[in-house]
């Protein structure tokens, strides 16, 4: 049989070390694969069909063009394959699933970082440590690093110039208080530094110096100093100590063991850091076959490798040290030196981390079964694509939205749905600049889209897919505008969702595309509208009701704007304020205990009730 003709001249390609992309009739790449000679690799394709598997053929036969990129070396051609793979997830290419069971521990990227747990690492410019075993561990393991280290776990936004609202961690001791101590970043960030060296298994170095610096305490007479490093002492020791499960080594060893069955491969990581087992994680293909095997090893190799610390040890089976062996001899090793042990302790923990991967196959396999049962649907983000005309699938929205009262407060929101559900970390509030007196809703639609996509430049966050406004023509005309001057207006989708009928605004359409009211995809964009609504509406009315309570301070004599905002700077509302003593409002504020006598009976008028609370000041 005669082989099918190459679409480029194949003796054109270089002789050299690099990558392929191979796309089809429409510009797509279906498949990215490297050499150590691109012109024999690319060549092996075209040849007599009977040669080629089943699932080669199918490739082949639907190649329409091939784009090659040479490298300075094999092991550089290894990691742009990985990278590419990645990007364009190819659908003749082995797409590595990495099971997102696990949690991470993120320390967050911020003036004064928190510790969080979450589901899923993502580039935001955080760190994260992990994966671990379960939630449950996580959570206590949370509990005890808050009680160790006495950082903020609020969310509000805390900078080093003005004060912010405090709670009462504060006075219990439990968090150093950046919102209103300013004094303390260093202290703070030494505190980060000392939790990232725990996390990270590094704390035998941590104890030593905590000992040492007991000594002075106690030393220099600073009995009560000496005994709270003592405690400090204890809990990492007893951190420590909670850990079962230990190999007698030093540094950093990757356990890799793997398990088939049920028409999967599972392998499972396990991370110990000088004997200490701290981080777990995995990683599974679909009807593995043996051409398949290598490729998706290789695949886990080099994601783990990439994400994780220096490796000084690997332990795995034997058909995983192979693969380990050939990225070495290709430049590109994925630890000091990588082991197959025969006999002794690294035997049975191999064997622990096998188990592991057994279970998380019978884990798997429930959950496909309980998907399996439930009434199939196509997906409703690929069907928003189809009937849209969009030129994405719109995993990632933002709905649009603003509110006011007459002109005045004027306020937007912008909220983000990712994969069809709310992802609320992600909701963010305007105060409109541009537009005042008069309310001008296009006017503030395009400052609104233009400062949220600024926003994603600066915290280096991911573009939407799709932005839905809450509106019709002029207000999706705004909307582009701004997209146009950030040079967006190929790279994300823009509609617009208008109440009174329900009319799906495009741009550059001038009929509005009606669906029915019982429409999946309809029923999507009206959730994203209204939580929209919802988020500025709520905003506007706290915004409208701050107004009020700072205006009803305004005539009181003695009592100016500056002291009004620090009052409520202070104090979060009305409420809170009416809940303190006369004498703290006069200390927040520098004012007279008359004044401050005055402010409260302004705020009971306001409130429309009394303040029982007893304000004579203690003898």
């Amino acid at each position: 049989m005669n082989s099918v003709k190459p679409p480029i001249d194949l003796s054109a390609l270089p002789d050299d070390p690099g990558i392929y992309k191979m796309l089809d009739y429409r510009g797509v790449v279906i498949y990215v694969g490297k050499a150590k000679n691109l012109r024999k690799r690319v060549k092996s394709y075209f040849q007599s069909p009977e040669r080629l598997d089943v699932k080669t053929n199918y490739l082949v036969a639907n190649i329409a063009n091939i784009e090659t990129i040479a490298t300075r070396s094999e092991s550089d051609a290894l990691i742009l394959e990985a990278q590419l793979i990645k990007e364009y997830q190819p659908r003749y290419n082995i797409i590595l699933k990495d099971d997102k069971s696990y949690p991470y521990i993120k320390i967050t990227k911020e003036l004064f970082p928190r510790i969080q747990v979450v589901r899923e690492r993502v580039n935001d410019g955080a760190t994260y440590f992990g994966p671990y075993a379960s939630v449950g561990s996580t959570k206590y393991l949370l509990r005890m690093l808050y009680d160790l280290f006495p950082l903020r776990d609020c969310p509000q936004y805390i900078d080093l110039e003005d004060r912010q609202p405090k709670c009462l961690k504060l006075d219990m001791h439990k968090c150093l208080g950046p919102c209103v101590v300013k004094t303390i970043k260093s202290q703070y960030d030494e505190l980060v530094d000392q939790l990232k060296r725990v996390l990270r298994g590094r704390d035998r170095q941590l104890i030593a110096d905590l000992r040492q610096e007991m000594t002075s305490a106690a030393d220099a007479l600073k009995f009560e100093k000496a005994a709270q490093i003592r405690d400090r002492i204890a809990k990492l020791e007893r951190l420590g100590h909670r850990q079962t499960v230990r190999l007698d080594q030093d540094g950093i060893t990757a356990l890799w063991g793997a398990a088939e069955g049920d028409d999967l491969i599972y392998v499972a990581v396990q991370t110990f850091v000088d004997g200490l087992l701290l981080y777990q994680r995995g990683f599974y293909l679909e009807r593995p076959t043996d051409e398949t095997r290598p490729a998706f090893i290789r695949e886990c190799l080099l994601t783990y490798k990439e994400e994780s610390e220096p490796i000084d040890l690997m332990v795995s089976d034997q058909w995983i040290a192979d693969v380990a062996g050939e990225m070495a001899k290709s430049g590109y090793p994925i630890a000091k030196s990588v082991t197959v042990p025969q006999r002794g302790i690294k035997v049975e923990l191999l064997e622990s981390v096998r188990q592991n991967a057994r279970l998380a196959i019978k884990r798997l396999v429930r959950d496909r079964t309980i998907v399996k049962a439930m009434p199939q649907r196509e997906d409703p983000l690929i069907e928003m694509r189809r009937r849209l005309g969009l030129s994405q699938r719109p995993d990632r929205i933002w709905g649009i939205d603003i509110s006011h009262l007459q002109g005045t407060n004027i306020v937007g929101s912008a909220v983000y749905f990712k994969n069809a559900r709310p992802y609320k970390s992600g909701y963010r509030k305007f105060m409109i600049r541009s537009v005042s007196g008069d309310s001008n809703d296009p006017a503030s639609i395009y400052e609104v889209v233009s400062r949220r996509l600024q926003r994603c430049f600066t915290d280096h966050e991911p573009l939407p897919n799709l932005i839905l406004i809450d509106g019709g023509i002029g207000q999706i005309n705004a909307a582009y505008r701004a997209l146009i001057e950030l040079g967006m207006q190929h790279e994300i989708d823009l509609i617009s969702l208008a109440k009174q009928n329900e009319e799906i605004y495009r741009v550059g359409e001038q009929a509005p595309l009606v669906l029915s009211k019982d429409d999946s995809v309809l029923k999507l964009l009206q959730w994203v509208r209204d939580e929209s609504h919802r988020f500025a509406v709520t905003f506007q009315r706290v915004k409208r009701r701050h107004t009020l309570e700072t205006g009803i301070l305004h005539d009181i004599p003695g009592l100016g704007p500056k002291r009004i905002q620090a009052l409520y700077s202070h104090f979060k509302n009305s409420e809170q304020m009416l809940a303190a003593s006369d004498s703290q409002i006069a200390s927040v504020a520098r004012l007279s205990p008359g004044i401050a006598r005055m402010i409260r009976r302004r705020l009971i008028e306001f409130l429309g009730h009394d303040n029982q609370k007893d304000t004579t000041p203690t003898q």
